[in-house]
């Protein structure tokens, strides 16, 4: 499918025979070859929302003017599959994404996962379990998921602090119909080891880590900045690259890219696996 500034194909399917959700929709500039390109995964709790463009879902396509791809991923939500179905999901379109880069002139070595909220979590996971073959119970071995890059926004990272940290007036995460309940299948707080399998930094390995931009608003209700800050931590004393930004006066759905662009261009620009 084309219009006038870009090419799109519409509703790849990443895992052949699977689930509706299981496809991408792939956007390349219309001049160029060897495009670096975003892999855009969409919030909405693990519980709504998809990889069309809406109001709450943001896809960064003004980068193809500035000659990158983007591909704006589906994934299996709560209902759908529990954890880890989705993180299982992005790993499988990340794959897919490398073992296609030729055929759509995409620049293998650099890949970046970017996403807000449920998205960034899965960004996230993407970036920091891109070392192993295997993770949970599936063998990604005939392909690999790696990124040389991650732009995290507003992410969920450790779902049994997140309650402790919470505004006061700030979404309540310990009860049984919380996304984060939702996505694990039962209470979080009744089933602390499987939790702890879902948090992203239990996956770090100085053998490979990807750069990170990690952005989160000091007034989010929704997910509470200490929840980057647990990652930035977990990041800083592994020896990666990462760099911080806690937005003052910014809600969950508040982040202003456009006043972030040169931050954000400069990262873009200068990853490379």
């Amino acid at each position: 499918m084309e219009n006038q500034s870009y090419i799109l194909h519409k509703d790849l399917s990443y895992l052949p025979g699977g689930h509706e959700r299981q496809h991408l929709d792939l956007y390349l500039p219309r001049h160029g070859n060897q495009f670096p390109l975003i892999i855009w995964f969409h919030g909405g709790g693990f519980m709504r929302g998809t990889k069309d463009p809406s109001p709450r879902n943001q896809i960064p396509l003004d980068y193809l003017e500035k000659g990158f791809a983007v591909a704006a991923v589906g994934y299996r939500l709560s209902h759908e599959a529990l954890f880890p179905g989705a993180v299982h999901d992005a790993k499988a379109a990340v794959g897919w994404l490398r073992q296609h880069a030729e055929e759509y002139q995409l620049d293998a070595n650099r890949f970046v996962a970017w996403g807000h909220s449920a998205g960034g979590y899965l960004s996230t996971m993407v970036g920091l379990t891109g070392w192993s073959g295997q993770l949970l119970g599936v063998d990604y071995t005939p392909f690999q998921s790696r990124v040389s890059g991650v732009i995290s926004e507003s992410s969920p990272i450790n779902f049994l602090s997140m309650d402790d940290q919470k505004l006061d007036d700030g979404l309540t995460h310990n009860v049984a119909d919380s996304s984060e309940s939702l996505f694990m299948g039962n209470p979080i707080q009744a089933i602390p080891e499987l939790v702890t399998t879902s948090n992203p930094v239990q996956y770090l390995n100085s053998a490979y880590v990807p750069r990170f931009l990690v952005f989160h608003g000091d007034q989010d209700k929704h997910v509470p900045y200490q929840q980057s800050m647990e990652l930035v931590e977990a990041l800083t004393n592994a020896g990666a690259s990462v760099d911080w930004h806690l937005l003052p006066d910014v809600g969950h759905f508040d982040i202003n890219r456009e006043q972030y662009e040169p931050l954000i261009d400069a990262f873009l620009v200068n990853h490379r696996s």
